[in-house]
């Protein structure tokens, strides 16, 4: 377990670095974490093989290496973000239509915002309270260790942006404000028994019935968005509205369009997706459903 003492004697001081520096250390985890330790390259390659099927074993190689070159620049990102200033974060991260957000808000409407882990999904989450004009709250699983579960909410809420854990979810959802509510579906369930099958990435792949069930049961427009790098370190978000009246959708309809939205951004971009977790731990034969 990382103790406080690597938090204060190493993390914050390297989150002090300027950008160039900390790329410089994101170089060498790269060679580290890719040709030395292998970290979860089982995993990875297992992932992209089948998931990408469209790509040649060369092809595949390449989102493999961009893939550890991105993880290594979110890692040292997200390090960054313990020290980052206002006015360096919006302009590294720009929200380019949040108007169709406060479209909404002007009218009183709360929203779901659901999206996956795709390019760098915590600066995303930091800085979506400089743009909007609701209150942006976000869902998230919290860590095991208690020190860095609290020093990760700290600096996501640093700006303004409201974590609820999933325990609290219907809590976020009567909270009196005219909120946002952030939600990335792209993991693994905790739960089987309520979630929604589908093919994501070639794949038959559980996802969470959450959004859709809360959307419908609350009535709230969903909003999708799409991260794009657009050089190293900056950033750039942009909504879409997938559904303005989800209780006019059938069953699994709302689940099926998100879904589809976050294959599309991780196929035209593969390596920006977080290929390192186990997102097929379980599949729909195995479980005899």
């Amino acid at each position: 377990m990382i103790s406080k003492s690597f938090h204060y004697l190493i993390l914050l001081p390297l989150s002090i670095l300027p950008y160039f520096c900390l790329y410089i250390i994101s170089d060498v985890m790269y060679v580290c974490m890719y040709h030395i330790i292998g970290y979860r390259k089982k995993i990875v390659t297992k992932n992209i093989q089948n998931s990408l099927l469209h790509l040649t074993q060369e092809q595949q190689l390449v989102v493999i290496k961009r893939f550890y070159k991105h993880l290594c620049d979110i890692m040292v990102e997200s390090v960054k973000s313990f020290t980052i200033s206002k006015k360096q974060l919006a302009k590294r991260f720009i929200i380019k239509n949040p108007e169709l957000a406060d479209s909404f808000a002007q009218k009183n409407q709360s929203i779901i915002i659901v999206g996956g882990h795709y390019n760098n999904w915590e600066m995303f989450a930091q800085a979506t309270p400089l743009y909007h004009q609701h209150n942006c709250i976000g869902i998230y699983k919290p860590l095991s260790n208690e020190f860095y579960n609290t020093k990760m909410l700290k600096s996501r809420q640093k700006f303004g942006f409201t974590m609820f854990s999933m325990k609290e979810t219907l809590s976020c959802f009567k909270h009196p404000s005219i909120k946002a509510i952030f939600f990335a579906s792209d993991q693994s369930p905790s739960n089987y028994k309520n979630v929604f099958w589908t093919q994501f990435l070639n794949q038959d792949t559980a996802v969470q019935f959450g959004v859709e069930r809360l959307s419908k049961l609350y009535n709230y427009p969903i909003l999708t968005y799409n991260i794009s790098k657009v050089k190293r370190g900056y950033y750039q978000a942009e909504y879409e509205l997938l559904c303005a009246k989800p209780k006019e959708y059938k069953k699994g309809e709302i689940t099926k369009l998100f879904t589809s939205k976050i294959q599309e951004s991780i196929l035209n971009k593969p390596q920006y997706w977080l290929w390192s977790h186990k997102r097929w731990k379980k599949n729909r034969t195995a479980l005899d459903i």
